[in-house]
């Protein structure tokens, strides 16, 4: 069974909107949620003000800032949690999320960008509007309440990350390239 231990696996800075997972975690343990949240990444000016956040909401106890973390220490920490929060106000395909896909946990993100393209809403991802921890804090709660949901979820999901892995990609774009009527046409005359 799913546990509330959440992730949050961005560089700290205003675009990854790392205060939504703090107020995300504060509403969950407001609700009764026994919840715990890692944020991991790189400060680039707003690691202190999430911090100041955590403490302002009450929430210092049960959320961790291990820093930048790579490697095996990556792995463990997508290994020891179970729900991604995917925080974003902009991206396109983003690489955190397809490894928390591809390490199962699942994945609960803003509908912004190219992300409601790469992750089909209520197939592989809840998806709540950006800036919505309220939203955001309901779509974990289902998920732990619902585990068959969670699961069809993240097994759609890790579907997409290995769809998106290097030799599925590389064997697309051969295809592509070989119906392409350029190939066919021979080289350009001179």
């Amino acid at each position: 069974p799913a546990r509330p231990r959440l992730l949050w696996m961005r560089t700290f800075q205003d675009l990854y909107d790392p205060a939504t997972a703090v107020h995300t975690l504060a509403l969950l343990r407001e609700r009764g949620v026994d919840a715990t949240l890692t944020m991991a990444g790189q400060d680039k000016g707003l690691l202190g003000a999430t911090r100041d956040l955590a403490e302002v909401l009450g929430v210092t106890g049960w959320v961790s800032f291990p820093g930048f973390v790579s490697g095996a220490d990556k792995t463990a920490l997508l290994d020891a949690h179970d729900v991604f929060l995917n925080t974003n106000r902009v991206d396109n395909a983003p690489v955190t999320v397809l490894e928390a896909a591809a390490s199962g946990l699942g994945v609960v993100s803003t509908a912004v960008g190219g992300i409601p393209d790469l992750l089909v809403a209520d197939q592989a991802a809840r998806l709540v509007p950006p800036g919505d921890a309220a939203a955001m804090a309901e779509a974990v709660a289902g998920l732990l309440l619902d585990p068959a949901s969670l699961q069809r979820l993240t097994e759609a999901a890790r579907g997409v990350a290995e769809a998106s892995a290097w030799p599925a990609v590389r064997d697309r774009w051969l295809t592509v390239a070989d119906s392409s009527p350029l190939r066919s046409a021979g080289p350009p005359a001179h």
